[in-house]
């Protein structure tokens, strides 16, 4: 009784493995709580037994065909009794097998759906030529994964389309203070969204009756110099990472793109 117990928890390990490592899974069930993340690693579970099973029993069929006459006699008949039979034989050896797999078949996988999804996402855009960086690079898939996991989720998903385009977020706390900033690092869908870094380029403030920001600082032009390794005078020891700011979630009124050449054209308009 404790035998099979131990042997069940290994199987069960080895579906909790493959769930949390597998990044289609990985970001789907991170934030799955109760039946449904046990079902899920359950499923998960049966598959990594039929995956380890299957070849083992393969081989255990090319050793009878190698019998005896009399042996082998009748091993396509009744394939599938044969392999449960197999199953429920050598349960101990495939549930001791099946963690290895889980942990192989895991990482090769997110290797190959990371680069399949690059490829199609360059044949789409009707790209015929791939270069090897972008194969061993995979950024974009890694996005595109993001953007489904996003799908139903405004916040996450704005902030992830201003990183990848690369374009600054307005962002209105509810003190009335306004900042403009940069993302600076990728979403990881892993975590709850309780603070949002930014680099900063503007700040400045909303007006009470009007709600029309007013910009009072500016740290473009030091920012854009401590990111291309330009070097600031006198602050020669900055870093990106000496502007990154956190600012809770929970403080965040609005937030949108931010294009200074719209704001620009909108901010001369008599209303």
């Amino acid at each position: 009784m404790i035998a099979s117990a131990a042997l069940l928890l290994v199987v069960l390990c080895s579906g909790y493995y493959f769930v949390n490592t597998f990044l289609p899974t990985k970001y789907r069930s991170v934030r799955e709580v109760g039946h449904r993340l046990y079902f899920r690693i359950a499923l998960y579970a049966i598959l990594m037994v039929l995956l380890t099973s299957l070849p083992m029993f393969i081989v255990h069929l090319a050793s009878m065909l190698t019998a005896p006459e009399g042996v082998s006699d009748g091993i396509s008949h009744h394939l599938l009794g044969r392999y449960m039979r197999f199953i429920e034989t050598e349960m101990g050896s495939i549930s001791m097998a099946t963690l290895p797999v889980s942990v192989v078949l895991s990482h090769l996988l997110n290797i190959v759906y990371l680069n399949t999804q690059w490829i199609f996402a360059r044949l789409r855009n009707s790209r015929a030529m791939m270069r090897l960086s972008g194969l061993l690079y995979p950024k974009k898939a890694i996005n595109m994964l993001l953007e489904k996991i996003f799908e139903h989720r405004d916040f996450e998903k704005l902030v992830l389309y201003a990183l990848t385009a690369e374009k600054p977020l307005l962002i209105t706390l509810d003190t009335g203070k306004v900042y403009v900033g940069l993302v600076p690092w990728a979403l990881d869908p892993t975590e709850s969204r309780e603070y949002l870094k930014i680099i900063p380029l503007q700040s400045g403030y909303r007006d009470p009756d009007t709600k029309k920001v007013h910009f009072t600082i500016s740290y473009k032009e030091m920012v854009r110099d401590v990111r291309s390794n330009a070097g600031v005078p006198n602050f020669s020891s900055l870093k990106s990472e000496d502007f990154e700011m956190i600012i809770p979630s929970d403080r965040i009124v609005s937030a949108h793109v931010f294009d200074p050449d719209v704001y620009q054209e909108l901010s001369q308009q008599d209303l």
